[in-house]
């Protein structure tokens, strides 16, 4: 079967813990529980605060991306 390639992005930043950055977090951890699907999570904003961004790597295999 071939592979998914999804690059996930909202206008969230995840240094800031609110309902926007947990709802990114939980939507790229659904997405990747399927092991034909690669997700690519793209940040707004350069990290500073890995409350959130942390928990993401653990729990997923997403790369991270900046757009800064």
């Amino acid at each position: 079967m071939r592979r998914l390639k999804i690059l996930l992005y909202g206008d969230v930043d995840l240094n800031h813990l609110d309902g926007s950055a947990i709802w990114l977090q939980s939507t790229a951890r659904v997405v990747s529980q399927d092991p034909n699907v690669d997700v690519d999570v793209l940040l707004k904003a350069k990290p500073i605060n890995e409350v959130v961004l942390s928990d993401l790597k653990k729990q997923t295999e997403s790369e991270t991306n900046s757009t800064s």
